[in-house]
């Protein structure tokens, strides 16, 4: 990895991940500037911490594309990041759809990958974005398709041979009162 001298951090996960993140980046790139991506909540908080050099704000809520804007996008994207951070709070990344496809559009020379457990690693934000597009598909796909299909094997062919079982039984219990 080439020298990193400008880091963002996007803060999508706690506080203390933040600082645990802060504190790994710190001593891994010594120098580096560190900027953190918030929302105006934290950002008291923020401004407080003395290994946070930048606070770059977007609109309250959860982090989102469409909240972010355009604006903000092409002023990140002019920054040149050498490194993109984002912080996960779980350790699949569920639920940071978001925050991976903003990474991609901020555009750094790399980008990373925090999570709670303290592990880092590299973002493929193509196998990621196929991955997703693959789940997406398959999903519609299971309830466009393979939902019918169910439904209709239970009705033309479960159903019937649950009957016919149950038929066979009645003439077996017939046949033996018979006798």
């Amino acid at each position: 990895m080439d020298k990193v001298l400008k880091i963002l951090i996007i803060r999508s996960a706690p506080m203390d991940i933040l600082e645990r993140a802060r504190d790994y980046l710190k001593d891994r790139f010594e120098g580096a500037k560190i900027s953190v991506l918030a929302q105006p909540g934290v950002k008291d908080e923020l401004k407080k911490d003395s290994g946070i050099d930048e606070v770059i704000l977007y609109d309250k809520g959860f982090f989102n594309v469409f909240k972010i804007g355009r604006m903000l996008l092409n002023k990140l994207r002019e920054e040149r990041f050498d490194l993109l951070v984002i912080l996960y709070n779980n350790i699949e990344g569920k639920g940071y759809f978001h925050p991976n496809l903003i990474s991609f559009f901020v555009a750094p020379k790399d980008i990373f990958i925090y999570d709670v457990e303290e592990n880092y690693y590299k973002l493929r934000i193509l196998r990621y974005l196929l991955r997703r597009f693959l789940v997406f598909l398959l999903n519609s796909l299971f309830y466009s398709v393979a939902g019918p299909l169910l439904l209709l094997g239970y009705v033309f062919i479960f159903f019937p041979l649950w009957l016919i079982h149950r038929m066979k039984v009645l003439l077996r219990r017939r046949v033996c009162r018979g006798q």
